[in-house]
């Protein structure tokens, strides 16, 4: 219940939608997905639109579903697992630091 994720195409010339996080307040805007930065191995190299997501249960992995043509109305379904920023905000308990 701490933080927010919304999607947008900020800083994406194709005008696809990537995932963001916040915290409740607006600060520490943070990007979480480049599937439109061509540049960037987590692209497709056509626009995407980041449509629906929900947290899980432990708030641990954000699940997302990302529409890969709106023509055809083909997506994929996509998990962000947190685990390992939760570990190191915890002080690294989990990852040995």
């Amino acid at each position: 219940g701490r933080k927010v994720v919304w999607m947008s195409s900020h800083g994406n010339a194709n005008r696809g939608t990537d995932y963001w996080l916040m915290n409740l307040d607006g600060t520490d805007k943070i990007r979480l997905t480049n599937f439109n930065d061509p540049d960037n191995p987590m692209s497709h190299g056509d626009r995407v639109i980041c449509a629906d997501s929900d947290w899980s249960a432990d708030a641990r992995h954000l699940v997302g579903y990302v529409q890969t043509s709106l023509f055809h109305q083909r997506g994929m379904v996509i998990i962000i697992d947190f685990t390992d920023a939760i570990n190191r905000m915890a002080g690294g308990v989990a990852s040995g630091e």
